[in-house]
């Protein structure tokens, strides 16, 4: 009967969660209210009053803790009201701290904030916190921070203070509220805005935009847009997502350094802390203006070539068998390897600057000594024709390689090498090896013909791997591509997986494809957390 009346009162309790909104509006336990709630909100930001009428019980409620708040509600609803089994002990059973709470860490050295001119304008507030400067600014830094970041994160949230000492002698004065080394702030990244270059504005000739330009200062600038306006704006010039995810950090350094007078090495940022682990600094490149940086950009562009060779085997001519399907299985086309090869010379591509890494250069020859193969699997048209013999069936297999090799060199000039399991193509800089699934080599693989004339299954190693390579890889790696199309950290999260599970030197026992999939999980079951970003 218990759980009966407390399902029945779900519903109710999810739309107080996630309609509540007691910082605009307020809410009271009671209708017999000394002052109306208006009245509260001029003093508090969130409101919450008593059954008497006259005390807030969340005085002491700051702005981002109340949104925090919200923000843990809608999770725990979501969560409860999926299907998943681990459901219950992910709301209830796992601890969730600050650190591992937020995608980004963001540090100000509170001895830098105490000197700030802007400290003196606080006297009320600090007043009012009893000599607590650290919390008093903390009141003005979260409405200037989420106006900086505006809609480019979902959540911040400042961490509240601790005290290096939680003890002491009585002979002796407690820790002073200030004595704290710095404020840690913590932010969940809203990934359709936060990689935008420009912060649109409002209108010129307007007292928003005069608002606009006075809080950016010397950032702010006239542009026009796709729509013929013409506003304010805030541009940032960064190029590579490397560099595009220090926007939301940038933005509150540049705001908290002009408007609070805060020295820039006083902030601390977690940001771009392990971009290192996935980067090759000593690679130069002849055109200055291309930078590596943590090559995801060189994995979109590799997928781009892809498409362009799958493309071009699909439009081939006078082929036995038209080729119907063209399909990746690489980790390099699902984002996740963890450095992505580079283009060798080809006329097309970047050359790279000589005595700068490992790879040897051959100038004057179109195919480089040695280059990792990037497999793809392609799949043909059906057709009785195909022996039903395995060495008759590989001879088959083997001169339509030859056959797809000449096709290529003829029509679109590729430089080709043909094996009996494969075809290499050098193609704008990079070598795919091009290996035919066919469903009906692995049948005959199982298949054995006994003395009496009869077909017997059989179970084979060796049919097992085709299946994996022909039929499973294919399909998962085209899920591991969505997925880190839509989660654009996916694939940069694999790859520092990949460096951690390489240095405590046990790579040699985990395949690329398991610890894909061991962090899709992560994004897929994040909770009690969100998803990375």
């Amino acid at each position: 009967e218990f759980v009966s009346e407390t399902v029945k009162q779900w519903p109710h309790l999810k739309d107080c969660l996630i309609l509540m909104k007691w910082d605009s509006e307020g809410i009271s336990l009671t209708e017999d209210l000394y002052q109306p709630l208006d009245y509260h909100l001029t003093y508090f930001p969130v409101v919450l009053i008593d059954v008497t009428g006259y005390h807030n019980i969340c005085w002491d409620v700051t702005i981002d803790s109340y949104d925090r708040l919200r923000h843990e509600s809608k999770l725990t609803i979501d969560c409860l009201d999926s299907n998943h089994s681990n459901s219950f002990e992910s709301t209830f059973l796992r601890e969730v701290t600050f650190e591992t709470k937020y995608d980004i860490l963001f540090k100000i050295c509170v001895p830098s904030l105490l000197k700030s001119p802007k400290v003196s304008q606080m006297s009320n507030d600090i007043t009012d916190n009893c000599g607590d400067i650290v919390t008093a600014f903390v009141g003005h830094l979260i409405p200037l921070c989420r106006r900086a970041v505006g809609q480019r994160i979902l959540l911040l949230q400042h961490k509240s203070k601790f005290y290096n000492n939680k003890e002491w002698a009585l002979d002796q004065l407690p820790p002073h509220p200030n004595d704290v080394p710095f404020l840690m702030f913590g932010l969940i990244v809203n990934e359709e805005y936060a990689y935008n270059n420009i912060e649109r504005g409002p209108p010129a000739d307007t007292s928003e935009a005069t608002d606009f330009k006075d809080f950016w200062g010397q950032k702010s600038e006239l542009r026009r847009f796709q729509d013929n306006s013409i506003c304010e704006a805030v541009y940032w010039d960064f190029k590579t997502l490397s560099q595009k995810r220090q926007i939301v950090t940038k933005s509150l350094e540049f705001i908290l350094t002009n408007i609070l007078e805060i020295p820039s090495e006083s902030f601390t940022t977690t940001v771009s802390l392990l971009d290192p682990m996935v980067e090759l600094s000593n690679l130069k490149f002849e055109d200055k203006s291309v930078v590596y940086g943590t090559a995801e950009e060189f994995s979109i562009s590799l997928s781009h070539k892809f498409d362009a060779l799958a493309k071009k085997l699909r439009s081939l001519e006078e082929l036995p068998l038209t080729i119907t399907n063209v399909h990746t299985i690489d980790a390099v086309f699902r984002g996740t390897d963890v450095f992505p090869p580079l283009a060798m010379n080809s006329g097309k591509s970047f050359n790279v600057t000589n005595n700068c890494n490992s790879f040897d250069l051959l100038v004057d020859q179109r195919v480089p000594k040695y280059f990792k193969p990037l497999k793809i699997v392609i799949q043909l048209e059906g057709s009785g024709k195909w022996p039903d013999v395995l060495d008759a069936f590989r001879r088959v297999k083997a001169s339509f390689h030859i056959e797809l090799s000449k096709k290529l060199s003829k029509q679109f000039g590729c430089v080709c090498y043909a094996n009996t399991d494969y075809v290499d193509v050098f193609d704008d800089g990079f070598v795919f090896r091009v290996i035919i699934g066919s469903h009906k080599e692995i049948v005959l693989l199982r298949q054995i013909t006994t003395s009496d004339g009869l077909v017997k299954r059989i179970e084979s190693p060796v049919a097992d791997n085709l299946e994996t390579v022909y039929e499973v890889m294919p399909k998962i790696n085209s899920a591991l591509n969505a997925l880190s199309r839509r989660h654009l950290c996916f694939g940069l999260t694999c790859r520092l997986a990949k460096r951690w599970v390489s240095s405590q030197m046990v790579s040699y026992y985990f395949e690329d494809m398991a610890i894909d999939l061991v962090v899709a999980y992560i994004f897929l079951n994040p909770n009690p957390y969100t998803v990375p970003k």
